[in-house]
């Protein structure tokens, strides 16, 4: 088998892996509604754009939605 079509099968493989919709948290997204809660729990809300807690909470969504399906 030729190295070319051997980097085109390994490829095809790791991206049927990592393809699809994956409802576990994220570092990105559990950093995100982390800062949120925090903040707005210290009474530091104001500090915050209302655009981090509008995503927090499309992230909380997200993953109560995912994993009820």
């Amino acid at each position: 088998m030729a190295e070319w079509s051997k980097a085109i099968a390994s490829k095809a493989i790791v991206s049927q892996e990592t393809a699809g919709s994956n409802p576990a948290p994220s570092a990105k997204n559990v950093k995100n509604i982390s800062y949120a809660a925090l903040k707005l729990f210290t009474g530091k809300g104001k500090e915050v754009s209302w655009l981090v807690y509008l995503l927090a909470s499309l992230f909380i969504l997200r993953f109560v939605y995912l994993k009820a399906i």
